[in-house]
């Protein structure tokens, strides 16, 4: 018997001993290989769905936030856009109020207590010119109606780990209670994670869609802003500008 044979009939020998440790590694093989496949496959249409849905909901090219804590008075980021050298390039900007905050979204069978952030943006302009446009993925979106009122959208992933209902109530930090009327889509949370944090964190981590007048009056922040995200036009440089 050569070395050939002998090898052949070791590993029949080893085989037959171990088949069922053979079979489970050639399924993990095999799911692995698989999916790894179908995954690769439709990775273009990925990115062009994922293109497609930035656009509709006017995702920002340039974000301005400001240092720390720091705040400046309603319109003075906008109209800082005016002293740039380019000011055409601008197709829309916005202007938001975006304050750190703990969320009490309980309901009466479950406790649900975790981080988040307020997120005030306008609910005057039309939703085509907005930027990073909010859509009420159920429940209704925010009119000029609701500028002020104690009103919000609960962010979809957040609220469909939790399966919470179409409308409810919760507190942000100071006590000051919302009435949610639907769970809200924006592109920074297609996939939730805050800034230093983990990947799909929507399990420990609430964005609370509000007007800018209404995130102002709950977080004692008066005709203040901290955020100011641009679209830019078409023959826009984006480095230059």
């Amino acid at each position: 018997m050569n070395a050939r044979t002998r090898w052949l009939s070791w590993s029949w020998r080893d085989l037959r001993g171990h088949w069922s440790r053979v079979v489970v590694i050639a399924l993990i093989i095999a799911l692995g290989t698989g999916a790894y496949a179908g995954l690769m496959s439709n990775a273009r249409w990925r990115q062009i769905s994922a293109d497609h849905n930035y656009e509709l909901l006017g995702m920002y090219d340039l974000r301005i936030r400001l240092a720390g804590d720091s705040q400046v008075p309603e319109g003075a980021l906008v109209g800082a856009l005016e002293q740039m050298d380019h000011p055409e390039w601008i197709a829309a900007a916005q202007e938001r109020l975006i304050v750190p905050t703990q969320v009490d979204a309980s309901t009466d069978g479950e406790a649900i207590l975790v981080r988040g952030v307020v997120i005030g943006v306008s609910v005057e302009t039309p939703h085509e010119q907005r930027v990073n446009a909010v859509h009420p993925a159920v429940g209704r979106a925010l009119t000029s109606d609701d500028d002020g009122a104690p009103v919000a959208l609960l962010e979809r992933n957040f609220a469909m780990f939790y399966d919470l209902p179409e409308q409810g109530a919760l507190a942000v930090g100071g006590g000051h209670g919302l009435e949610w009327v639907g769970h809200g889509i924006t592109p920074e949370f297609f996939i939730v994670q805050p800034e230093g944090d983990l990947f799909f964190s929507q399990a420990n981590y609430a964005a609370v869609l509000t007007s800018l007048a209404t995130a102002q009056a709950v977080t004692d922040s008066p005709a203040s802003v901290n955020d100011l995200v641009v679209r830019l036009s078409e023959d826009a440089d984006p480095a230059l500008a």
